[in-house]
């Protein structure tokens, strides 16, 4: 039989650190399962911030469309493209928005890529809507024509979002390190695209001179 002592030393692992374990193991696991329900969540919430503004922007084109006279001719718009210019001519951006047509609000692009190694563009959600001539859409567009390789940047990354390399777009990455609300992500938005780029540069440098270090002829002996 097995006496009391040889019971006793049976686990080399005290009661206390085994119940100190299953603490820690089941704190891990409720933290891990909360950042992703935050995740899940917030992601949600932006998506359907973005859906409402973007319905609001089609109620108000139809509603300008209907109602618009060109001021030529006082009838109304027999050219799209007119109808669109006047459009967009009486918006007025909110702070953080810009306007941008077709020539990406004037900006000779086509002139920047000549010569680049690196274009890097930003969206607030990249996902599949992002390959329906968004911004970013076109600037990978116009960059693969000139041979460069495009990073896209984003507050989050949808579904869908590995659909973009079809258009273009490289690689991608959120600028978003923790789970946070929109309005956080807004409100420090300006510093989490900056610290965003800088790891994606690094990333960059650090491959480049893993490279650089393989070619070099004192790799060869």
């Amino acid at each position: 039989m097995q006496t009391d002592t040889e019971a006793q030393q049976g686990s080399s692992v005290s009661a206390r650190l085994r119940i100190v374990g299953w603490i820690v193991l089941t704190t891990a696991v409720a933290l891990l399962a909360a950042t992703v329900t935050m995740r899940s969540i917030m992601t949600a919430l932006i998506a359907e911030a973005a859906n409402v503004g973007i319905a609001q922007e089609i109620d108000e084109f139809r509603t300008f469309a209907a109602e618009a006279l060109d001021p030529t001719t006082a009838q109304p718009f027999t050219s799209m493209h007119s109808l669109m210019e006047r459009y967009l001519a009486r918006q007025q951006p909110m702070a953080g928005e810009a306007i941008l047509d077709s020539g990406l609000a004037g900006i000779d692009l086509d002139s920047m890529l000549r010569g680049a190694d690196l274009v890097i563009t930003a969206e607030g959600a990249i996902d599949f809507q992002t390959l329906k001539g968004k911004v970013p859409a076109e600037v990978a567009c116009r960059a693969s024509l000139h041979g460069v390789p495009v990073v896209a940047l984003a507050g989050t990354l949808g579904r869908g979002c590995r659909d973009v390399r079809d258009i273009g777009i490289d690689a991608i990455a959120s600028i978003m390190p923790i789970p946070m609300t929109l309005q956080e992500a807004v409100d420090d938005g300006e510093r989490l695209l900056i610290e965003a780029a800088e790891r994606f540069m690094r990333t960059i440098i650090l491959g480049a001179s893993m490279a650089a270090a393989r070619l070099s002829p004192r790799a060869a002996w």
